[in-house]
């Protein structure tokens, strides 16, 4: 669906981090023991989520920003 209106929607997210609104949705988190023990943060897969994968690859690849861990 992001991609079907993807010039409207790169300008809505444009307008967003412009205008400080833009919000990213929470993480799932739990835990795996295999092979070793790992905490996980997962993103829901959405259209929201799209947007913020699209943000990000941006981000690192435009800037010298180095994202914090």
């Amino acid at each position: 669906e992001f991609e079907r209106h993807l010039e409207d929607n790169l300008f809505i997210l444009y307008q967003e981090l412009k205008n400080k609104t833009y919000q990213h949705s929470e993480y799932e988190y739990f835990k795996i023991s295999d092979p070793k023990k790992r905490d996980i943060y997962k993103a829901e897969i959405a259209l929201f989520e799209f947007r913020k994968k699209t943000l990000q690859i941006n981000i690192r690849r435009n800037s010298q920003i180095n994202p914090k861990r």
